[in-house]
């Protein structure tokens, strides 16, 4: 039985909804697994479409403001240990020690294309320039949060990978 358009499902304790992952992520993936849930007879059709939403609006809406990179696409993390009982090269104890955090404090991160020259990684504790990010990494954690759900209701990931992370579309393809 089909879902119903005016309800949404009530999805709980699926990774893809943590709220470590950026807003993004969690948006989407929501999204994405309602669609499947409301209307399973053409998911073959809506999600990949909302897959291709998803990418335009990651690099034509959101990296085009600076206030968006901000809220929509900060990872953060809870330290479940002291910054100084991590190994120097684990990312939670670096940015807790740089940032001065201690046991039980979040952190909050973005991924970046480049070292960056206070973390040390790719990965920045400062709201980064557009050109800076690295677009690919949040649409290979979108799509890895979706995996098993994808897998389930029979979609070939190599199929979804190759398209929304190899081909580079035109902007009509989006839409």
């Amino acid at each position: 039985m089909e879902g119903k358009d005016n309800e949404d499902p009530i999805i709980k304790g699926l990774d893809g909804l943590a709220d470590s992952n950026p807003l993004w992520i969690r948006k989407w993936f929501t999204k994405i697994v309602c669609e499947i849930v409301k209307r399973p007879f053409t998911r073959f059709e809506d999600v990949p479409k909302l897959l291709r939403e998803a990418i335009f609006e990651l690099e034509h809406d959101v990296c085009t403001s600076q206030s968006k990179i901000d809220k929509e696409l900060k990872f953060t993390q809870r330290l479940r240990k002291y910054p100084n009982e991590y190994k120097q090269s684990v990312r939670a104890g670096r940015i807790g020690r740089l940032l001065e955090k201690d046991k039980g404090e979040e952190i909050q991160w973005f991924e970046t294309k480049h070292k960056d020259k206070d973390t040390g990684g790719n990965y920045s504790v400062i709201t980064p320039e557009s050109k800076n990010l690295n677009l690919q990494k949040y649409k290979i954690t979108l799509l890895d949060k979706l995996k098993d759900t994808l897998e389930i209701v029979g979609f070939d990931m190599a199929d979804i990978k190759s398209e929304i992370l190899l081909k580079t579309l035109p902007i009509e393809h989006y839409r």
